[in-house]
């Protein structure tokens, strides 16, 4: 009976340390994506690059997919907030919005075949 507890009590540790490391890179994904969204915004013309240097100038750039847009953004009360950004060209665009993804690599994961989790701010 104990050496069953000792099992499951390891494994839910195994899963904590996971879900932690996950969250701690979502974490620093979200600055890293808002940091980019700011650079894309203040640079409609260069958008994209502009928030890929912001990306790589910050460490982020190994394996993170950058994908950005120009649009107009209404913020109207009016509207629901998933659609107050419409993608727009960027002779009419006044905001931008930048998205990123990346592997987080987890320890205990690959136990079970999971290697990594993928997130996306």
């Amino acid at each position: 009976m104990g050496a069953g507890l000792m099992i499951i009590t390891i494994g839910l540790a195994a899963f904590a340390v996971d879900l932690g490391y996950v969250y701690v890179k979502s974490r620093e994904l979200q600055g890293t994506a808002d940091l980019a969204a700011m650079s894309a915004a203040a640079n409609l013309g260069t958008a994209s690059d502009a928030a890929q240097t912001v990306v790589l100038a910050n460490g982020r750039g190994d394996a993170i997919a950058v994908t950005t847009q120009t649009g107009f953004y209404d913020a109207s009360v009016s509207q629901i907030p998933a659609a107050r950004f419409k993608v727009t060209p960027v002779a009419d665009a006044n905001a931008a919005r930048v998205t990123l993804s990346q592997d987080a690599g987890l320890f205990f994961g690959r136990i079970l075949g999971q290697n990594t989790a993928h997130i996306t701010r």
